[in-house]
């Protein structure tokens, strides 16, 4: 008989307490423990007139204790009659006559109550529990798995569905060609972005910045397509990937490119396009078999990603405004290592912009100018009336 399965069974009959492999209790206490013993001795070494720069050390020590505390009081105490979550928070306790079931992930296992009245159990990082294939076995032989639950009630009802076809057949033909669309959605995404991102072409740009336009359209045309989905849960395909792979992209290549002069006019206009972008994918994209609020998240945080890249691509790609002359002064100068080395010159402003410019540079740059030297730059203004600048060559 196999050893795992057995032991799962005898669940049934007794109480059996979960608690951190102790490798690991003592490899996250010493994740913590060691950067703030280090801080605090560097600080008790050469301790510091500004009260502020204590905060530091201080916070890193509360953090440490709080990492103890957890691994210390952390447990899970399972039996035929109840499941006991114990940590530092409190405790929390959910009979298992009133598990609904269960949803058990790469990182957590969550405990759904058969109702709100009840608590909610969540078990993160249940792989550095000792015995955590114990505790899985029994959890699924014992409760339902809400996951699978999900998937099979979701493909009844499209296969049932009389709005997607007269037979099961046409029916079961759409997802295919809803998977098949979403998928091509997807790696376009990535094509599109590549190609904007190396070449300076403003018809590759336009197809980047109407890319997410065509996700809209693909939603809204075909309704069996998400904006964000789980597979684990859902049978509906996402267009996701795609989607965030280019507005990435446009991010990146915008932020690597362009010198910002002034971002005082820059809000305004990304503020407008986020909330158009949020809204159509909210419209469009919703998947209601999945957590609706990690979805908001999502689009809120792609929207106003894709808004900035886009905007600042609009502003100084297009831009057909008359170069100024300027003259300014290296105020400082630096490099740092992040997956390669980088040059910076931080330049003092002119006129009523009270803020230093710090701008990545060549390394030939970077070694012809001295802090102190004067560098010669070109001021536009932009398209959008978002002022930027750009260096003699």
């Amino acid at each position: 008989m196999d050893f795992n399965i057995f032991r799962a069974s005898q669940f049934i009959l007794m109480e059996e307490e979960f608690t951190r492999s102790l490798f690991n209790k003592i490899f996250y206490i010493a994740l913590a423990c060691v950067p703030a013993l280090f801080f605090v001795i560097i600080y008790l070494k050469d301790p510091q007139p500004n009260p502020a720069l204590s905060v530091f050390p201080i916070m890193l020590s509360l953090f440490a204790i709080l990492v103890i505390a957890s691994q210390v009081k952390n447990k899970l105490i399972i039996s035929a009659d109840h499941i006991v979550r114990i940590s530092i928070w409190g405790r929390k306790e959910l009979l298992t006559a009133n598990v609904k079931g269960i949803r058990i992930a790469q990182k957590s296992i969550v405990i759904e109550p058969i109702s709100s009245n009840y608590s909610r159990i969540v078990i993160n990082n249940y792989n550095d529990y000792t015995n955590d294939e114990d505790l899985t076995n029994w959890l699924r032989e014992n409760f339902a798995d809400l996951d699978k639950a999900d998937i099979k009630n979701e493909t009844e009802q499209l296969l049932t569905d009389s709005s997607l076809g007269t037979t099961e057949k046409e029916r079961e033909e759409k997802l295919s060609n809803a998977k098949k669309i979403a998928m091509v959605y997807n790696i376009c995404g990535v094509v599109v972005g590549v190609w904007m991102l190396f070449t300076d072409t403003k018809i590759s740009l336009i197809a980047s910045l109407a890319f997410p336009a065509l996700g809209v359209v693909v939603m809204a045309t075909n309704k069996l397509i998400a904006f964000v989905s789980n597979s684990k849960r859902s049978i509906y395909p996402h267009i996701l990937f795609g989607f965030i792979m280019n507005a990435m992209f446009i991010i990146g290549k915008a932020v690597r490119e362009f010198d910002i002069y002034r971002y005082d006019n820059v809000l305004l206009p990304v503020l407008i396009l986020a909330l158009v972008v949020i809204s159509l994918l909210v419209i469009t994209g919703i998947n209601r078999a999945i957590q609706i609020t990690a979805q908001l998240a999502t689009m809120i945080l792609l929207g106003a990603i894709y808004a900035f890249g886009s905007i600042l691509q609009v502003n100084c790609v297009f831009d057909t405004s008359i170069p100024v002359d300027k003259q300014t002064i290296v105020f400082n100068k630096y490099s740092d290592y992040n997956k390669g080395r980088h040059y910076h010159l931080k330049l003092k402003t002119f006129g009523d912009n009270p803020k230093t410019l710090n701008t990545e540079v060549s390394l030939a740059r970077f070694d012809r100018y001295n802090e102190g030297d004067t560098i010669p730059i070109y001021l536009r203004k932009g398209e959008l009336n978002i002022a930027w600048y750009t260096f003699y060559k």
